[in-house]
């Protein structure tokens, strides 16, 4: 039987590989970026395959 990973360690991965990235943008309304409305930072991981391990179940 295979060990499931470590919860904490996929997601330490994951946000290292986010701060890195040079796909992340400002988040957007259905207006566009409006940072009165919403102040993040993102990335659409569906729309790059180099993200596609991090779709996966």
């Amino acid at each position: 039987m295979t060990t499931p990973p470590d919860f904490i360690e996929v997601c330490r991965a994951l946000v290292e590989r986010f701060q890195a990235s040079p796909r992340v943008q400002r988040g957007e309304t259905g207006s566009g970026a409006d940072l009165a409305m919403k102040d993040s930072w993102g990335i659409c991981i569906s729309r790059h395959p180099e993200w596609a391990d991090a779709c996966e179940p």
